[in-house]
């Protein structure tokens, strides 16, 4: 079964949230597959994680076809190059076909906005009913605070 862990995002603090996450995993030794549908967000998220924070650097780069792509964070614009051996972070959905043999995957329950919050639901409802998963649910708080796991 593919861990699937909604992490409840109360404001729309999704990019910030992403950096954090992502040095999170980094730390923890985890290799990192950022899903963003869109190139200009892809491309914002890209120059956010150069300079978020002055006294951190992620190693990352925008996924690019006959690359070597070994940077430990990868951003992917395109669903079908996405590998299985990277925890999967979704900024924007994928459906729960896309996901099935992920590694790990992350996604929000954008819960400080009502459509957000419908869709959030919609899509680990999705999941669940699909029986491939196994899922969980945490307060980024929660996630933040976890020790590292071996």
């Amino acid at each position: 079964m593919t861990p699937v862990l909604f992490l409840e995002l109360k404001m729309a603090a999704k990019e910030r949230l992403t950096c954090d996450i992502i040095e999170k995993l980094y730390e923890e030794g985890k290799s990192v597959a950022l899903y963003i549908r869109q190139k200009p967000v892809a491309n914002k998220l890209n120059l956010l994680l150069w300079s978020w924070k002055q006294e951190t650097f992620l190693p990352h780069a925008l996924y690019e076809e006959g690359g070597d792509n070994d940077d430990p964070v990868i951003i992917y614009t395109d669903a079908q190059t996405i590998p299985r051996e990277r925890t999967l972070i979704l900024f924007d959905p994928l459906p729960p076909e896309s996901l099935k043999g992920q590694l790990a995957v992350i996604d929000f329950a954008e819960v400080y906005h009502e459509q957000k919050r419908q869709e959030s639901r919609q899509r680990f409802r999705a999941l669940k009913e699909d029986g491939a998963f196994e899922l969980s649910f945490l307060s980024t708080g929660a996630f933040m605070a976890r020790k590292k796991r071996t």
